[in-house]
């Protein structure tokens, strides 16, 4: 509401800071109790359905956002998502799981608990291949409207359309939730690592010869389908590989995902050229690096009831 109602760019900014803080409380708490209430197989099928949800915003946004600012004030905008924000509230009020126990909570045993996953080469390895994997659309968001609409004088609509069929492909998140119970998961990260691998090949191939949207959207699709296959198994890997307090597990993933997130957009600023090749050098360079992680604990990756 904030937002929709700021007088300023910098009270905007402010108000979109606070929203984002919140949100990411109400996200980890979410993971947490999910991993928490259910067993791997059942984990992994919740958390493709909640990564698959998450990827619809960024999908239908410039879209739904494009009819809107035909009609009404870009505030008109905010005021759906703080419409959306008190269903999201009322829903987590029904239906949030509480057993009614109360913790003290101190500064130091946060710190602890935050310092004993560090020190865990094995959570680190599958929270910083996951996180490198997710940063690849902080990336594509942050570069493909400059490609797009400033590169190649497309309408604004034609971006929002290749935005949907991008974070659509998180379809792939569906496929795991599939094949779960057919495959154990290694088996199952190595697949979606050779469907990453063979996108981001054929996004440098596509970009380098050609600027055509169709061809290097349809590479982009191919690594998100592979990424997304990944979402459920290498965070519930990440979790089981410590045994502190559920939150801080999943609290220092989100903040994995958000730190490698930023870097990356930081670095794609620095190559922007506005063509497909660029976008496509830093995507594989980040992929080469979260896969090589991802790949080095496949011998040894397991869920704990599958040892």
């Amino acid at each position: 509401m904030m937002c929709a109602m700021a007088p300023t760019i910098e009270m905007l900014l402010l108000a979109r800071f606070l929203q984002g803080s919140v949100v990411s409380t109400v996200t980890v708490v979410g993971y947490a109790a999910v991993h928490e209430l259910y067993t791997r197989k059942k984990t992994v099928k919740l958390l493709s359905i909640m990564a698959s949800v998450i990827l619809i915003a960024p999908a239908s946004g410039p879209i739904v956002g494009s009819w809107v600012l035909e009609f009404f004030s870009w505030r008109v905008i905010f005021y759906l998502i703080s419409a959306l924000g008190v269903l999201g509230a009322l829903g987590i009020y029904l239906f949030m799981p509480n057993d009614g126990v109360r913790q003290q909570i101190s500064f130091q045993a946060v710190i602890q608990d935050y310092k004993a996953p560090i020190k865990n080469g094995r959570f680190m390895r599958y929270g910083i291949g996951l996180s490198i994997l997710i940063s690849t659309f902080f990336v594509w968001i942050v570069e493909s409207p400059f490609v797009i609409v400033s590169g190649l004088k497309h309408a604004p609509s034609v971006f929002g359309w290749a935005q949907l069929f991008v974070f659509g492909s998180g379809i792939g998140s569906q496929v795991a939730k599939f094949l779960v119970d057919r495959l154990h998961v290694s088996g199952l990260i190595r697949l979606a690592v050779t469907i990453i691998a063979l996108g981001f090949i054929c996004f440098i191939g596509t970009s380098y010869f050609t600027n055509n949207l169709l061809l290097n959207v349809g590479s982009m699709m191919l690594i998100g389908i592979g990424a997304s296959q990944t979402f459920g198994g290498l965070n519930r890997l990440a979790v089981e590989s410590s045994n502190v307090t559920m939150v801080s597990r999943t609290a220092l993933i989100s903040l994995m995902t958000s730190l490698t997130g930023t870097i990356a957009s930081f670095i794609m600023t620095l190559f922007n050229n506005q063509t497909f090749f660029n976008m496509a050098l830093v995507i594989a360079g980040f992929l080469c690096v979260g896969l090589c992680l991802i790949i080095s604990g496949t011998k040894t990756m397991a869920f704990r009831d599958e040892n």
